[in-house]
């Protein structure tokens, strides 16, 4: 082999079923497929509404329920054998998906007077950007460099019985 690119491990954000902890980051090599259960972290005690790793860094930053009517958004380092957890803002209701793209963290606010929300990747004052009710997708664009795609379903966090999860989708430039 002349060169290889090391892979970062893939990471899923566990709601766990006793709740003790309510959440559990779980590593898996993308190569092998193995998986590790990392350490606990502060804020593990809320359940995980969403995760995205930080393509610059390699940090997770999770969306956490604080079962109070918001979600807190923490950012997830290694340091040594522990994780250390650093709160980033505390929004008003769910958050359905992260996406840090560029210098921004973006997140999907799945509520009927929301849409896409920013701040910046290391913390700092939230701005709304899309207006939409419940969107519950983010993506970059990959069609249109600079774009990011929303989707909204309007029910992500509900019971529904319809099978298709978006209605539409619309590009906004970050």
């Amino acid at each position: 082999m002349l060169a290889q690119v090391p892979a970062r491990p893939h990471l899923i954000a566990a709601r766990m079923a006793d709740g003790n902890p309510a959440t559990r980051l779980i590593a898996v090599d993308p190569g092998t497929g193995s998986q590790s259960i990392l350490p606990r972290f502060t804020g593990d005690d809320l359940a995980p509404l969403a995760i995205a790793l930080d393509p610059i860094d390699g940090q997770a930053v999770v969306a956490l329920d604080t079962a109070a009517g918001s979600t807190r958004i923490v950012r997830v380092a290694v340091e040594g054998l522990s994780l250390g957890a650093r709160a980033l803002c505390e929004v008003p209701g769910k958050i359905a998906d992260l996406l840090v793209a560029d210098d921004w963290l973006y997140l999907a606010a799945d509520e009927v007077q929301a849409g896409v929300l920013r701040l910046p990747r290391r913390g700092g004052a939230v701005e709304s950007v899309f207006t939409h009710p419940h969107v519950t997708a983010l993506a970059i664009s990959h069609a249109h460099p600079g774009a990011i795609v929303a989707g909204w379903s309007g029910r992500a966090f509900t019971a529904r019985s319809e099978e298709h999860t978006f209605e539409l989708q619309s590009q906004f430039r970050i």
